[in-house]
């Protein structure tokens, strides 16, 4: 299958991604039309198929056979020779921390936050404006919103489906959600070093993918295995999740999930010398894991559905309004990593939230 603008090559840039979404054909068939097994299936034979679907790296989700277009973009972002991951210092969650913080200065008197609520309703207004009601334990919340941001995954959002207009619910359901799950391991005297490449043992570990980062001093050296897992190999790591908070990511509880690690991630996964696993499950000083299939998220990032047309939908879920609100308000906004052109990043995220900061602005 060749992709090409017309115009000798393409410079995979926003403007091509673009003629990928909307216009890049098969035989006649626009790609978005088409999943992207089903489009794999047009030039590869199924064997070929399925070894990439068993073997292959990185979250390619092939078998939940997404928008073509959309996947085929993923792909070419992350085969682009001059594109370089980001990190974001302190992690991800600094801006929430940061946007709490914000809200409670003295600059924001008239922010409040309520946190822990359930959104279960949403009304409009005669003046135009939302009436939210949120729900904790047996205690309902009404506040009144001029603008209301749903920077929500699909799982909550499908539960307001019945308070949103009809063509708004069906955009919400047009994405798949790809259940993960994410364990971490620290190690006080690794066997890896700053220069073990990523996918190191993934491919006889179950595990999609495996990163590990590795700090040394002059006392000590520490790292730390990153292990990404979807279906099927997700379900070998489930059973180590603690059932109590599953909000949190649970640190130190479940001892089996370092006996997981030590079947097929220590020095030695074919050692069979007790003392010396022991020694080995001793040197890990921190572990913690995290099923994002569990509620409220059902997933930990999401694919577009075939047959949808990626940039009107992302326009059409950006401004909206309710059923029985003025057609002029589109005072209703979903963002988020879901429903973005950057689907399993939090660009994203950050990109979605950008198009409504500007609408409302």
């Amino acid at each position: 299958m060749t992709l090409n603008t017309g115009n000798g090559g393409a410079t995979l840039d926003e403007e091509y991604y673009s003629y990928v979404r909307n216009e890049a054909a098969y035989n006649g068939k626009c790609l978005y039309q088409m999943g992207f097994w089903n489009a794999l299936s047009l030039v590869l034979s199924h064997r070929a198929v399925s070894k990439i679907i068993h073997y292959g790296t990185f979250y390619h989700v092939i078998h939940f056979n997404p928008n073509a277009a959309e996947w085929i973009i993923f792909w070419l972002r992350g085969l682009h020779p001059n594109d370089e991951l980001v990190g974001i210092e302190q992690g991800t969650e600094s801006f929430v921390r940061e946007l709490v913080c914000r809200l409670n200065s003295p600059a924001e008197p008239s922010a409040s936050l309520h946190l822990n609520h359930r959104l279960t309703g949403l009304f409009p207004r005669p003046d135009g404006r939302v009436l939210l009601e949120f729900k904790t334990g047996h205690t309902t919340v009404k506040v009144l919103a001029g603008h209301v941001v749903l920077a929500l995954p699909r799982y909550p959002l499908m539960q307001l489906r019945p308070l949103l207009p009809g063509h708004i619910g069906e955009l919400v359901d047009s994405v798949i959600p790809i259940p993960l799950v994410k364990c971490f391991f620290v190690n006080e005297n690794p066997w890896w070093d700053e220069s073990t490449p990523p996918q190191t043992r993934a491919s006889s570990t179950p595990a999609r993918e495996i990163h590990y980062t590795f700090r040394e001093d002059r006392n000590s050296k520490r790292g730390m295995v990153m292990v990404y897992g979807d279906q099927p190999s997700m379900h070998y790591w489930t059973p180590f999740v603690q059932q109590k908070e599953h909000l949190n990511v649970e640190l130190n509880l479940d001892q089996r999930l370092v006996e997981g690690y030590l079947r097929y991630l220590c020095s030695n996964p074919d050692n069979t010398d007790v003392k010396k696993i022991e020694a080995e499950a001793k040197l890990i000083s921190c572990f913690g894991i995290r099923d994002w299939s569990r509620e409220p998220f059902e997933a930990g990032c999401h694919v577009w559905k075939a047959d949808v047309r990626v940039e009107e939908a992302i326009k059409e879920l950006t401004a909206f309004s309710l059923y029985g609100a003025p057609l002029s308000s589109k005072n209703v906004h979903i963002c988020g990593e879901a429903y973005s052109d950057f689907q399993g990043f939090i660009e994203g995220g950050l990109r979605t939230a950008l198009q409504v900061i500007k609408h409302i602005l």
